[in-house]
């Protein structure tokens, strides 16, 4: 369990500004807030963090109900740990703009790296309801990524599944899957799920150090063994690297 929770990847923040509601353009031209708040997610895109948080409280004083320039002020504290600050905006965001699923995605990144796993839950399962929102799979498999930090693994499974009910090749969902299917001595399905993860991406360390685990306990020896020398061609420094070499050793 604890191999599954240290290498969850990190959650997927998404930012989608024709997706923010806010003053509506006037005469087919952006406020001055808008583009103080775009000037300000470019920033944050960039990491200028403290630059974005100029420019986006700058939005806020020309309009203070710019539903996206509290959403992207409230990452911007996110990102500098400023969790109070961050709260109040998230929560301002939505007061003004309830139908943004990327908000609520984002909303939710915050709660899980705030420790409040139960709320992230469901602020992720918000963003699904919201059926413009194109990027449902990405809200489920962020559900699982907090899920597996809690730890709750029947829940991190839950919400893996249904990624991948709506997005059959979601990489990183296949991926926790073969973990979780490994940790349960599911070995035929983490197989397969380690099969459609390897159709969907190119491999990565703990990809391979999976592969060698599952077939050596499906007794497949030489196949381990290809995976294991994958492994030390492709990432010779790797962690998963040093725990091949030491469990070859050990035969």
């Amino acid at each position: 369990m604890n191999r599954l929770v240290k290498s969850a990847a990190m959650l997927l923040v998404v930012f989608a500004v024709a997706g923010c509601a806010g003053t509506s353009k006037r005469d087919g031209h952006e406020s001055a807030a808008e583009i103080n708040a775009k000037l300000g997610l470019a920033y944050l895109q960039q990491g200028n963090a403290e630059l974005a948080i100029e420019k986006l409280k700058k939005a806020l004083e020309q309009d203070s109900k710019l539903a996206s320039a509290h959403h992207y002020l409230a990452e911007a504290y996110r990102q500098t740990g400023e969790y109070d600050n961050a709260r109040e905006h998230f929560k301002r965001a939505l007061s003004l703009s309830s139908h943004d699923g990327a908000m609520y995605n984002n909303y939710g990144v915050f709660l899980c790296d705030a420790g409040d796993f139960k709320e992230a839950d469901r602020a992720f399962l918000q963003a699904v309801k919201v059926h413009a929102y194109k990027e449902q799979a990405d809200a489920y498999e962020n559900a699982g990524l907090c899920a597996l930090r809690e730890p709750d693994l029947k829940r991190a499974e839950q919400r893996f599944r249904a990624a991948l009910k709506l997005r059959p090749q979601q990489a990183r969902s296949l991926l926790q899957m073969t973990g979780i299917s490994l940790t349960d001595k599911n070995y035929l399905e983490a197989r397969a799920f380690l099969q459609r993860y390897e159709a969907a991406a190119p491999h990565t360390a703990r990809s391979l150090w999976l592969g060698v685990q599952i077939e050596r306990e499906l007794g497949n020896r030489d196949d381990a063994t290809k995976y294991g020398n994958l492994l030390g061609e492709q990432y010779p420094d790797a962690e998963e690297t040093r725990l091949y070499r030491k469990l070859a050793e050990s035969k």
